[in-house]
C-alpha cells in the first residue's frame, strides 16, 4: 500500500477514496527554493492532491 504523504522518491500515494494516486507533475516553488511541488492524481476517482516535498539533499 502506498504512503499517505509522499517523500521525494514516491511515485504513488494513497487517495482518500482508497485508490492509488500517481505523480502527475513536479514543479519548482519560486519563493521556496528547498522544496518542489508534487501533484498526484488518483487513478480511480480523478482527485488531485499537491504536496511540498524537500529536494534531494535537504533533510536527508
Amino acid at each position: 500500500m502506498p504512503p499517505k504523504i509522499p517523500t521525494r522518491t514516491d511515485a504513488y500515494v494513497q487517495c482518500g477514496c482508497g485508490g492509488t494516486m500517481a505523480i502527475a507533475t513536479v514543479e519548482p516553488i519560486p519563493d521556496k527554493p528547498l522544496v518542489m511541488r508534487h501533484t498526484y492524481r488518483c487513478l480511480e476517482c480523478g482527485r488531485e492532491e499537491r504536496f511540498e516535498v524537500a529536494k534531494k539533499g535537504v533533510g536527508d
